[in-house]
């Protein structure tokens, strides 16, 4: 087995944050460590324990302070953790802010457990990674202009 990938998982819901939680801690490769239910508690949480996490699994809309706002604060003081934002959002803006604020990856939330998971490995692994779904949507932006 490869090193645990720690996790901080970040979303509103708290149905989502146990349905990921389940669909993940059938990986014995990755570990949920704490959950934050907006991007201040995210905030505070890295602030306190930032030795602590590998992967940040980030939420966009979220009451107080969304995943956009979170990621860029989190990454100004912790440049080792990587963000993969998990969301319904299918965007071109969305996706452009994400990164722009640090994240290095991007999946949507009606994605399957493996791309999930291979989303996780991929950012741990401080590689960018995009959804399938994104990526196409990038590409056919290109195509018009």
């Amino acid at each position: 087995m490869e090193k645990e990938i720690k996790i901080l998982l970040v979303d509103d819901h708290k149905i989502i944050r146990d349905g990921i939680k389940l669909m993940l801690n059938k990986n014995p490769e990755i570990k949920i460590i704490a959950e934050a239910e907006n991007g201040l508690e995210a905030i505070e949480f890295m602030n306190k324990n930032a030795n602590d996490i590998d992967v940040i699994l980030m939420d966009i809309s979220m009451p107080f302070l969304d995943g956009i706002s979170a990621t860029r604060a989190i990454k100004k003081s912790n440049k080792k953790v990587n963000v993969l934002i998990l969301t319904m959002h299918l965007e071109q803006a969305y996706f452009n802010n994400v990164f722009d604020a640090g994240a290095l990856g991007y999946v949507l939330k009606e994605s399957d457990r493996n791309e999930i998971v291979r989303a996780i490995k991929t950012v741990a692994d401080n590689k960018k990674y995009i959804s399938e779904d994104v990526g196409l949507l990038i590409n056919q932006k290109k195509r018009k202009f």
